[in-house]
């Protein structure tokens, strides 16, 4: 990183951690890659850290009592396995492709519900339901848009030049 560049940590969209926890725990895994002989760090080495520094930011963003975290662990797992499952789907013309087998979208009990659950739908049920194809839909679109924000800087550096100037419609439109 040259001299120029400021760093400003903040909270990637759609994840757990918040803001004020990203500008918090930012400088410390930061402090901790600086410190680094390799300008590394594992998350085995910062759970480390962690542990050994319970009045760290970052301490309090982990789940300490084994009985807690070995279910919320199970739990992760479970989504590992599912996310893990792909299927065959052939198309009209004898194309085939794998796909995600299941997909995670979200549903609310009702229109006005505010509260929404995270679930696996297969393949086919999300292809055939508008609200839940839609679901997929915006976000591929978020992620395409994830995607040239995180390799942006690298557009003239590497041969990616192509990819953003074939795409510059869709961020502009």
């Amino acid at each position: 990183m040259d001299t120029n560049t400021i760093v400003e940590f903040r909270a990637k969209e759609g994840r757990s951690l918040g803001q004020q926890a990203a500008e918090e725990v930012g400088p410390e895994i930061h402090a901790l890659i600086q410190e680094s002989a390799d300008k590394e760090i594992t998350p085995q080495d910062y759970l480390n850290w962690a542990r050994s520094n319970p009045e760290s930011a970052s301490h309090k963003h982990f789940t300490w009592e084994d009985t807690v975290a070995a279910k919320r662990w199970r739990v992760h797992e479970a989504r590992n396995i599912i996310n893990s499952v792909e299927i065959k789907i052939i198309d009209n013309r004898g194309d085939e492709e794998f796909v995600p087998a299941f997909l995670n979208i979200v549903v609310r009990d009702s229109e006005d519900d505010l509260t929404a659950t995270r679930v696996y739908s297969p393949f086919e049920v999300i292809a055939d339901d508008e609200e839940k194809s839609k679901q997929i839909v915006e976000r591929a679109m978020r992620d395409f848009m994830s995607w040239r924000k995180r390799y942006h800087r690298f557009r003239t550096l590497l041969p990616l030049a192509d990819v953003y100037d074939a795409t510059d419609s869709l961020v502009e439109g």
